[in-house]
This record gives structure tokens, C-alpha cells and sequence, in this order.
């Protein structure tokens, strides 16, 4: 099984990627951020330990994770990030490793760690391969708005928090841009992993 690390700032085409990945290839696809959700769910370990950094306010009524609350808070201050990230991530990379046990036992040809914070994580490291999806600031404002139904200024705040292309550039082993039509970026993402299948035959 070949495992490919997948990131990329925030609105440029890694769920396009992972769709392709597991529709076409039959990857396993393991979206870190979800995964980040579950280990926050009521009544974990990691929303124990997100209310004690983080205090009661972070909380909705039923006990639940308020994340826009929660994002309002870290997306402004990067060492608030930061501690947000130290407190998931140990969690999140448990998880990962028992996926790609069970991915590799169901003989999976691929396994797509989906990451944005893949170098910071550490998560590379699990990795043969790392791709990085690439678009310019515009389109991810406009991708990010129609998505997640948050307003500008909320989505701006993401993109200024977002590492530049140029840290994945240096980074990735491969890029794919996604500035074009999404035609044209599946076809990209094809003859990616047509390419990786003929290295690995």
C-alpha cells in the first residue's frame, strides 16, 4: 500500500483530490480533519482538555464543541492556534496510524492522509509520497465562502492563518494546481495517480 500525504491551504481542492483517490483508485481516504471532530466529541478526553486551555466559553449548551466560537478564537491569535493544535494533534496521529492498519489489512492500494497541517503534525513522516494542492488566494476566498457559509472578513481570517503556497511548494513532493476549471483538475489528479501506479507496478 502505498500512503499519500495530501495537503494544501484551506479551499484549494484536497476533497476533490480525496474523491478522486478513493472513487478511481480505490484509496483509503483519511480526512484528518474529521477525525480532529471526532476526538472532540462530548464527553472525550479532548474536549476535556480544550475546555481547560480554553475555558467554558468554548462550549455550546448541550455540552457541545461551539466551533465557530472556538475558531473565532484561534484563526486571530497563532499561539492560540497553536495550543489548539497541541492538544489534537497527539490524538489525531493516534487514529491515523490505527487507520492505516486497518486500510493496509483490506489490502488498499492507497491510503490518502488528508492533512493540511501534514509537516507540522509530523504526519509526512507515515508518508512514501506527499502532494500539495495548490490555487491562488482569490479563488480559495470565493471557494471558502460558497462552502462553509461564513462571511468575508471570517474568511480572510483563514487564509491570513494558512501557510503560503510557497511552504508547500518547498515541501511537497508533487503539486497540482487547482486555478483552472475542475475539468482540468481531474484530469491532473488522473494522471497523478496513473503515474504512481506504473512507479509502483
Amino acid at each position: 500500500m502505498l500512503i499519500i500525504g495530501l495537503t494544501g491551504p484551506t479551499g484549494a481542492g484536497k476533497g476533490t483530490f480525496s474523491q478522486i483517490a478513493v472513487r478511481a483508485f480505490g484509496a483509503e481516504h483519511i480526512d484528518t480533519d474529521k477525525i480532529a471532530r471526532q476526538v472532540v466529541e462530548p464527553g472525550s478526553a479532548g474536549l476535556a482538555a480544550l475546555v481547560g486551555y480554553f475555558g467554558n466559553g468554548i462550549l455550546r449548551a448541550d455540552g457541545s464543541l461551539d466551533r465557530k466560537k472556538l475558531a473565532a478564537i484561534v484563526f486571530s491569535d497563532r499561539s492560540k492556534l497553536a495550543a489548539l493544535n497541541g492538544i489534537t494533534h497527539p490524538l489525531v496521529e493516534k487514529e491515523v496510524e490505527k487507520r492505516l492498519v486497518d486500510a493496509r489489512e483490506r489490502l488498499c492500494p492507497f491510503a490518502v492522509i488528508d492533512a493540511p497541517l501534514l509537516f507540522e503534525s509530523g504526519e509526512d513522516k507515515l508518508c512514501d509520497v506527499t502532494v500539495g494542492i495548490l490555487a491562488d488566494e482569490q479563488t480559495r476566498l470565493l471557494r471558502i465562502l460558497a462552502r462553509d457559509g461564513i462571511d468575508r472578513e471570517a474568511a480572510e481570517k483563514r487564509l491570513s492563518a494558512a501557510k503560503s503556497n510557497e511552504y508547500f511548494r518547498e515541501r511537497c513532493g508533487y503539486i497540482l494546481e487547482n486555478d483552472s476549471d475542475q475539468a482540468a483538475f481531474e484530469a491532473q489528479i488522473r494522471r497523478f495517480f496513473e503515474a504512481l501506479s506504473e512507479q509502483n507496478l
